[in-house]
């Protein structure tokens, strides 16, 4: 018993440890940025265009699907809750607590994940195993401020932007679901969800995404730059940073969530 807590102790340790990794990771990527900002802008903000396209633009038909099948079982249940206790605003309660506050976060962050954070990973292991990174040495640009800072931006924005159009998309077709399976009015609904949100859900909403979305593009960067010798890494580096994203968008989701209702609520 006393060896597994110690393993299961050192395992913990080594995954705080992923955090000041990734911290120090993401200081020298703004501060190399930042010394090298002159050199090449106009190249870096076309990578950070086409990284907003395909990780944002490209993931928003999944996000309309995923907010259309959320939004009519958090109805459903809202249905089936008012008729067990006869309290219609239930409905705004379980959208606020569900969707804005959880779902609306996770969701798209576990999308990018399996997406972009794949895609990332395996490109800068390609473009390490290719001698890509080594011609950019040659050419005195770094890594970080060229590979890893567009991606990171361009990340953390379409982030945000796919949250944001997750819970417009949830919040429309919520209220047709109401309509349709509730008889509620438009308005009613509508009232209901906006009075039911505080100033800290809107804090916790950008504190995850941002969070996440800096955590999927350093930590996949990471990993893809860290390979090492040959080809047969690069399924190795990719499934590491899938691993170590979602271990680490999850707890941190869950500590956000703990720290706001211990905040909120006492």
């Amino acid at each position: 018993m006393g060896l597994i807590l110690e393993l299961t102790g050192r395992k913990f340790l080594r995954f705080l440890y992923g955090y000041y990794e990734m911290s120090i990771f993401l200081k020298d990527t703004v501060r190399i940025y930042w010394r090298d900002k002159d050199l090449g802008s106009k190249s870096i903000f076309k990578v950070i265009a086409e990284q907003v396209y395909f990780t944002g633009f490209q993931a928003l038909p999944i996000v309309f699907v995923l907010a259309v099948f959320c939004s009519l079982a958090v109805t459903m249940q809202a249905k089936l809750q008012m008729n067990f206790w006869g309290d219609s605003n239930l409905t705004g309660v379980l959208f606020d607590t569900i969707i804005l506050r959880e779902v609306s976060t996770l969701l798209p962050a576990i999308l990018l994940i399996a997406r972009s954070g794949t895609a990332v990973a395996s490109e800068l292991a390609s473009m390490k195993l290719n001698k890509e990174v080594d011609a950019l040495w040659s050419m005195g640009i770094h890594p970080y401020s060229y590979i890893v800072f567009p991606r990171l931006v361009g990340g953390v924005a379409s982030l945000l932007a796919l949250s944001i159009y997750f819970n417009l998309f949830a919040i429309i077709f919520g209220s047709i679901f109401a309509i349709l399976f509730m008889g509620m009015d438009f308005s009613y609904f509508i009232n209901q969800i906006f009075y039911q949100i505080r100033s800290g859900d809107i804090s916790v909403f950008f504190i995850k995404n941002i969070l996440s979305g800096c955590i999927i593009f350093l930590v996949s960067s990471q990993q893809g730059l860290s390979l090492k010798l040959s080809s047969h890494e690069i399924p190795q580096v990719t499934m590491m940073a899938v691993m170590k994203c979602i271990s680490m968008v999850l707890f941190t989701h869950i500590l956000c969530s703990v720290v706001f209702y211990w905040v909120v609520y006492g």
